[in-house]
């Protein structure tokens, strides 16, 4: 089964080297890896270019962004399996070997999915294990449960990136693409590996939030689903950026039906006083000082 790796890239001369290096040392070796360059303005093709490697497809493309870089790169793609890895992380080298061999032994598997390693400033912050789900299709429609990188899964099950979404997109990529995919849970392996820092959009903190919360409204309107997790999600989303990050809110609660645009326009109304927005904020901080908790993002 031949697998096709797919790595958009925008100036990522001090990372592109060891993302590709990540695939070429894989242990499998029918791979190709379809490297997409969205208009990068420093050395990246150079880099690229000096690796002179057969498996590695590139196509260059004006900065139209990750999303229509991902699509070419589908369009392009010709194996069977998809793994997608952004340009500044990478893969362990049995991360392929080790899905092939579950899609070898079940041809009914439309997906297979690991855990996820998260380092800054070289050190691990993070460790998310890929826990088996019941109905991911339904917790896809409250939140995100697969990183980019930690999926192989069949080509034909593929959808479409939407092209005008600069945070959240994968996502809503998993919603569409996954919706009744058979998937295979790694619960015990973390075969991808996520470096953040300055230049990645993961330090978005505000536009992630944003997003996040169009994107549920969206859902919301589009899957005729009741989901009380989900409509408290959106209500936590709504808080932190009114309290956080002091963002306005009231053309997102005049356009669209949430939850229940009165609810959240009381929850405005409450946030304006003082006492209430320091009383949140304490909240939110003894609770992640309790967990122990760093934000991903």
């Amino acid at each position: 089964m031949k697998v096709s790796i797919i790595i958009p890239v925008y100036n990522a001369e001090d990372t592109i080297r060891n993302t590709i290096q990540s695939c070429l040392n894989q242990s499998y070796n029918n791979i190709e890896i379809v490297v997409i360059n969205d208009g990068s303005s420093d050395s990246t093709e150079s880099i690229i270019d000096s690796m002179n490697e057969d498996r590695i497809v590139y196509l260059k493309t004006g900065n139209r962004g990750r999303s229509v870089a991902r699509n070419l790169g589908l369009d392009k793609a010709s194996g069977e399996l998809v793994q997608f890895l952004d340009a500044d992380d990478v893969l362990k080298c049995d991360k392929i070997q080790k899905a092939v061999s579950v899609f070898m032994k079940d041809y009914t598997i439309d997906a297979v999915h690991c855990g996820t390693v998260y380092f800054e400033n070289g050190k691990i912050i993070n460790r998310i294990k890929a826990n088996k789900q019941k109905n991911h299709t339904k917790i896809l429609l409250r939140k995100n449960i697969f990183t980019i990188n930690s999926l192989i899964f069949r080509k034909e099950i593929s959808s479409e990136f939407r092209i005008n979404m600069k945070y959240n997109e994968d996502w809503e990529y998993w919603i569409y693409t996954l919706q009744n995919a058979k998937i295979f849970y790694q619960t015990d392996y973390l075969g991808a590996f996520v470096y953040i820092h300055d230049k990645n959009t993961m330090k978005n903190k505000e536009q992630m939030y944003i997003s996040e919360l169009e994107l549920i409204v969206k859902l919301k309107k589009e899957f005729k689903i009741f989901s009380l997790k989900r409509d408290l999600r959106l209500i936590k989303r709504f808080i932190v950026l009114n309290i956080t990050l002091k963002h306005n809110l009231n053309s997102l609660i005049d356009d669209n039906p949430l939850i229940s645009r009165g609810i959240l326009k009381l929850f405005t109304f409450i946030l304006q006083s003082e006492i209430f927005r320091s009383l949140i904020l304490n909240i939110i901080k003894l609770k992640n000082n309790v967990y122990n908790r760093k934000n991903i993002y």
